[in-house]
């Protein structure tokens, strides 16, 4: 038997939310009723939720495995069977997903960004931050949303799940783009106070931690890609895009081609590591990359060297909580330990300018150590 169930937007107290009106009830009314979410109205015969992030995952939850159900949501005086309204869609996704306007809209930025080269990791993350926000309002129009509704999204949801503030700031960048773009209608988030920039100090590891972690993998593949993201002060993405024909064996040099802002750099690769590269590359002749993914033709996947990071700390026996980044970090403070000229580091790390670099001044061992305290000239 298919257990109907109706879904209307629903206010309650001056707070919106969703009115659940269950025909055949008894799968889900212990459910209800033992949700500290779930309020009954007995003058409207309906379960009341809230309209919160937590809310909608608890609905998805509840649904999810029930394939015979027919889900209606009421907009306005208007219902509407989710399979007819939305297509062939399974469960209550209306409430995680966007309209076909909407994602057409989405569409448009995306190759308005391709067009103006934007790089693939900028547009991922101004795609994703929009489908969440825009998911949190389902149920209104592109054209519909407001200030307010921005601010409610802070609030409600990268508050709340404590997100970073570059998320909070890149929404509202990414919301300035979609609206004055797509629409064509200004936008201002500076109306929408953003948070204040956070100054956080770079995570390094000490050198006998990177010995350690750099030692502990027997792959030679993985343990290769760990010692050139630390020799050469790699991103992650840097190292999976590169190419054969990037290694200047002649010079000792690695070229980095088209990295975070569009730009190229030379850094020096110890020769070792380039005999080890040959040796390795004797099994690898067709591949396209320096190292391929699953197949010949494809990068290794961004993921994957993720994971092959935090295998070699469990390995090493180091607990702290590092990522793969903190190699890079480790590499430029590594340098300025032994004397290396800050200038030169910007260039070996594609910093635009030196205020970016010297960050590492203030993890730096050796200018901490050299910094006598008053209390020794007592």
């Amino acid at each position: 038997m298919s257990h109907q169930i109706t879904i209307q937007k629903h206010e309650h107290q001056g707070k919106e939310g969703f009115g659940l009106y269950l025909l055949f009830q008894s799968p889900f009314y212990y459910a209800l009723k033992s949700s500290k979410l779930c309020r009954w109205l007995d003058e409207y015969h309906l379960w009341w939720l809230a309209d919160t992030p937590e809310v909608r995952h608890f609905l998805r939850y509840l649904f999810s495995d029930i394939p015979d159900i027919i889900y209606k949501i009421r907009i306005g005086k208007r219902t509407y069977s989710l399979p007819d309204w939305y297509g062939k869609v399974p469960v209550l996704q209306y409430l995680d997903v966007i309209g076909p306007a909407t994602k057409e809209e989405l569409e448009k930025l995306r190759h308005w960004m391709e067009h103006r080269r934007y790089s693939p990791v900028s547009i991922t993350g101004y795609e994703q931050t929009l489908t969440s926000f825009l998911r949190h309002y389902a149920i209104k129009n592109l054209s519909e949303l407001t200030y307010e509704d921005l601010v409610r999204y802070n609030r409600e949801y990268i508050i709340e799940r404590r997100l970073s503030s570059s998320y909070q700031n890149t929404l509202a960048s990414a919301l300035k783009l979609l609206l004055g773009v797509v629409e064509n209608r200004p936008f201002d988030p500076g109306l929408v106070e953003r948070p204040r920039r956070e100054h956080r100090l770079p995570n390094v590891l000490s050198k006998e931690e990177v010995k350690l972690i750099l030692g502990a993998l027997k792959n030679n593949k993985h343990r290769l890609m760990l010692r050139i993201i630390y020799a050469c002060g790699l991103r992650a993405g840097e190292l999976i895009n590169l190419h054969p024909e990037d290694i200047m064996r002649d010079r000792e040099l690695l070229h980095i081609k088209n990295a975070k802002g569009k730009k190229d750099r030379i850094v020096p690769i110890p020769i070792v590591l380039i005999q080890e590269i040959d040796a390795y590359r004797i099994y690898q002749q067709g591949d396209t990359y320096l190292f391929s993914g699953q197949q010949p033709q494809d990068p290794y996947s961004s993921r994957s060297l993720q994971l092959v990071f935090k295998d070699a700390l469990q390995k090493a026996g180091i607990d702290r909580p590092a990522t793969l980044h903190w190699l890079r970090h480790s590499y430029a403070t590594h340098l300025l330990e032994r004397g290396t000229d800050i200038r030169y580091i910007q260039e070996l790390l594609g910093h635009n300018s030196t205020k970016t670099t010297m960050i590492y001044t203030h993890v730096s061992k050796k200018a901490l150590t050299e910094i006598r305290s008053p209390l020794e000239d007592l």
